[in-house]
């Protein structure tokens, strides 16, 4: 399993561990950051991703892990 399947199956689990209409919020903004829709979370994750130029993908996922993470604790966003 590579690092960007890992990377994107934790992403994926932070999302969707989200309450409605925040996981969808969520979704939408990744959306806007990869330019393309999402149907499948981990999948289009992992593909965007192996996009990045290492150093870009490592600053997206910690920066985006974080942002997700604070949310979940601002909010108190986990079902």
């Amino acid at each position: 399993m590579s690092a960007t399947v890992n990377e994107a199956a934790v992403l994926a689990d932070t999302i969707n561990s989200l309450q409605e209409p925040y996981r969808r919020h969520a979704i939408e903004w990744l959306e806007n950051c990869a330019q393309c829709s999402f149907s499948d979370l981990a999948e289009d994750m992992d593909l965007f991703l192996r996009a990045l130029p290492p150093v870009v993908r490592e600053s997206f996922v910690g920066y985006t892990q974080r942002l997700m993470d604070e949310a979940m604790r601002y909010f108190s966003l986990r079902n």
